[in-house]
C-alpha cells in the first residue's frame, strides 16, 4: 500500500524530471538557433 509521503516523492520526482526535460530542449534550441547563423 502507497504512503502519503512516497506519493510526494514520486510526484516532485517527475515534477524534476519535467524540468530537466524542458531545460535540455531549451538547450538543444539554442544550440539549432547558433547552428543555423
Amino acid at each position: 500500500m502507497l504512503r502519503p509521503g512516497m506519493l510526494v516523492s514520486e510526484n516532485k520526482t517527475r515534477a524534476y524530471l519535467a524540468v530537466e526535460v524542458t531545460e535540455k530542449s531549451v538547450e538543444s534550441r539554442q544550440v539549432i538557433e547558433t547552428v543555423n547563423e
